[in-house]
């Protein structure tokens, strides 16, 4: 009797469309893409050697990266930048990451200008600079020309301007500071506040001479 394992079963997974379940008695099922399966050659009955037991566990791997990405699609929108790092964390080939990612792209389901459009508003409506917003934007992996531009648009929508904004941040941090601390020191924290808000120097030194004049 040969020592050689054989695949015993080959099935579609009716859970997952497009992906296979390979069995081989003793082991643990392996999901891998209909289309891979189809490459690798698997049918039931045959004979796997060592070579073809990594290739089809690279498959395995790269399957579950797919079908992860998927899932986390579903419930939040990905850069390709952040959706690559996922697969890969998975177990996904570099490869096969870039190429099903791009192809996410071309169906829609990854868009990093609409993320990027999108994050830039959340983060616009907040009391923050407009450096506050790019950083957030381009903390999502999107490119620094597409960040810059997405935070332009949104700022330039807003109804408040820069100055107003870092007057109420100014306003709302000074109100947490002790009461016992010097006013050089209260100045100096503010200002560090605001700077980590993303307010240029001039608009933040102008908000905190209006904040506290308001006092």
């Amino acid at each position: 009797m040969s020592d050689i394992p054989v695949i015993s079963e080959l099935r579609p997974d009716p859970a997952k469309p497009g992906c296979v379940v390979a069995r081989i008695r003793g082991r643990k099922p392996w999901r891998i893409d209909a289309e891979a399966a189809a490459g690798l050659g698997l049918v039931a009955g045959r004979e796997v050697c060592d070579t073809l037991l990594e290739r089809i566990e690279h498959a395995a791997a790269n399957c579950k990266g797919r079908l992860r990405l998927q899932s986390r699609l579903a419930v939040r929108a990905l850069s390709r930048i952040e959706a690559q790092a996922l697969m890969r964390r998975a177990g996904a080939s570099g490869d096969y990451a870039r190429t099903t990612v791009e192809d996410f792209v071309k169906r829609g389901w990854i868009d990093d200008d609409q993320l990027a459009r999108s994050v830039a508003r959340a983060e616009a409506a907040r009391p923050v600079g407009a450096q506050r917003v790019v950083a957030r934007v381009a903390r999502r992996g999107v490119g620094s020309g597409l960040a810059r531009a997405a935070a332009d648009e949104a700022v330039k929508a807003r109804t408040r301007s820069a100055l107003e904004l870092a007057i109420a941040a100014a306003r709302a941090q000074m109100r947490k500071l002790p009461p016992r601390l010097g006013e050089q020191a209260r100045q100096r924290r503010v200002l560090g506040f605001l700077a980590r808000q993303g307010f240029d120097q001039r608009t933040a030194l102008q908000a905190v001479r209006e904040a506290r004049a308001a006092e």
